[in-house]
């Protein structure tokens, strides 16, 4: 009876009992999970952060015009450094100048009196009135060589010691020397030419005659 009514069943709803129905509901599961993926891949699409729109083309303009600006302002602010910077290397060249100038004025009215001297002396040693003797032009000599010694050394010029000092190969150019039982390290016993310094710039050295003790011969 049971096998006749699966027949029946089957010539009314075109499936068989057991595996038709079966598979039917494997088909519609299937559909299902389908239509629930697609709705969540299709909820996921829309969840998605949009692109950036690009830029309006006004704001990129905007920007370019004040980057424009910008570097044109850096460009005006580097010449005027630039020609600050000039106008002080010229004013400092200046001030340099005029204080070497005013610094030799200095010097040069000092060596006017001396100038003046040599011509009174000039005008006297021609003079019908003057006395040839060796002692009046060794006077006249002696004024003006104090007067030169003492304007050189207002503006820092210095002679070396050099007689009875010790030889010092930094301030000394010995040119001869004697040997003598009487010295026990090189001295300088006379001045060939005189040295000098300037504001403790070595100028040229003094040229002397040294004293030495003399050599050991080696027994």
């Amino acid at each position: 009876e049971l096998e006749a009514l699966d027949a029946l069943d089957a010539k009314t709803t075109g499936f068989s009992t057991n595996v038709d129905l079966e598979k039917l509901f494997q088909e519609a599961e299937q559909t299902v999970n389908r239509i629930i993926h697609s709705k969540k891949d299709h909820k996921d699409e829309r969840t998605k952060p949009a692109p950036p729109e690009p830029a309006p083309a006004r704001e990129i303009e905007l920007k370019l015009a004040q980057a424009q600006e910008d570097l044109e302002e850096q460009q005006r602010r580097y010449q005027q450094l630039e020609q600050d910077f000039q106008n002080f290397r010229d004013r400092t060249e200046r001030q340099s100048r005029f204080a070497v100038l005013r610094a030799n004025s200095e010097l040069l009215k000092q060596l006017l009196e001396i100038l003046d001297t040599f011509d009174f002396a000039n005008n006297t040693f021609t003079s019908d009135k003057f006395s040839h003797t060796v002692d009046s032009y060794r006077k006249g000599f002696d004024l003006l060589y104090r007067q030169l010694a003492t304007v050189l050394e207002k503006i820092g010029l210095t002679r070396i010691p050099t007689e009875g000092q010790a030889f010092d190969p930094n301030l000394h150019q010995a040119i001869e020397a004697e040997e003598s039982e009487s010295f026990d390290s090189p001295v300088i016993i006379k001045e060939l030419k005189t040295g000098y310094t300037y504001q403790d710039i070595l100028l040229r050295p003094s040229m002397v005659k040294v004293g030495i003790p003399p050599k050991r011969s080696s027994e």
